[in-house]
């Protein structure tokens, strides 16, 4: 049975070996990567500069209570968890932006808590994890920043018409509307993130002269969430494995290897055999049948 198999397993390694030499020469050109979640956490496999890596989720706290824990206040965090103090200035025909303060905690809410009771290093790896859902990746990514970076904040579009003297109205232009035909307040890009800032609806467009500040609501961009994840994935996740690709080739040419040397062997055992006036498949001294032999009816 293992002499049938070896020549199958050693052709599949053998393609396999040219598949590596493939990518070895793309690893050169191109930055390929491969991302599985198991058990929950992602891991991402990267090809690049002639080695492939695995990169795995931060560790997890020690305290299996912490743990628990800290993955229970994740699961609780929502992307509405935070706000952003606007400051509008209404003293010309255009509404203006003054200034946007960095994103607040809701009082009382999971990622208050979560940022409370547990450390920076102890929320990591479930942070990594709610990066995959909708509902929470915002929420992650600000906590993330809060825990490991500092704020980085680009206003992108600030100003929408008002009427003179009537507060303020809807925007007509595109550029500063949304998909639901709601007028963009302010855009910002929190460390990366694009995320829309508006009033909440049910305190509806202010009427005001002068500058105040109002609590605005953040709608962030999922279009954002792949480089948000591979930034986060870089910073925080641990590098599990590097595997250099002539390892990886000369690795699957062990069987091509094993089988080629396992042909010489027999065939250089056969030619002694007959040198010997042996059968050369069993061995078997040829001596009253010299054209086939006896034992095994092999031909000599």
């Amino acid at each position: 049975m293992l002499r049938r198999l070896l020549p199958i397993v050693a052709a599949l390694s053998l393609i396999l070996c040219l598949a590596v030499v493939v990518l070895w020469v793309r690893s050169w050109h191109a930055l390929d990567q491969f991302t599985e979640v198991v058990g929950g956490h992602r891991y991402t496999f990267t090809s690049t500069e002639g080695v492939v890596s695995v990169i795995g989720p931060p560790p997890a706290a020690s305290n299996p209570d912490t743990r628990k824990s800290a993955d229970a206040a994740v699961a609780s965090i929502r992307n509405s968890d935070f706000t952003w103090l606007v400051w509008l200035d209404n003293s010309r025909l255009l509404v203006s932006v003054d200034s946007i303060c960095p994103p607040k905690r809701r009082a009382g809410s999971g990622s208050a808590y979560a940022e409370q009771a547990f450390t920076a290093a102890d929320l990591a790896r479930p942070l990594l994890s709610a990066l995959d859902d909708p509902a929470r990746f915002a929420a992650a990514h600000l906590l993330l920043c809060r825990g490991w970076s500092t704020w980085s904040k680009r206003l992108v579009a600030s100003q929408l018409p008002v009427d003179e003297g009537a507060g303020v109205r809807e925007a007509p232009y595109d550029e500063f509307l949304d998909s639901d035909g709601q007028a963009i307040w302010a855009r910002v890009v929190q460390d990366g993130l694009t995320i829309d800032l508006r009033l909440p609806a049910e305190d509806g467009a202010p009427a005001f002269s002068g500058s105040v500040g109002y609590d605005f609501v953040g709608y962030p961009d999922p279009k954002d969430l792949p480089a948000i994840r591979q930034r986060w994935t870089r910073e925080l996740g641990v590098t599990m494995a590097v595997v250099p690709y002539p390892a990886a080739m000369w690795g699957t040419l062990v069987l091509p290897a094993v089988w080629l040397l396992t042909l010489f062997w027999r065939a250089g055992v056969r030619r002694r055999r007959r040198w010997s006036n042996r059968c050369p498949a069993c061995g078997y001294y040829l001596r009253a049948t010299p054209d086939r032999c006896p034992e095994c009816g092999s031909a000599a």
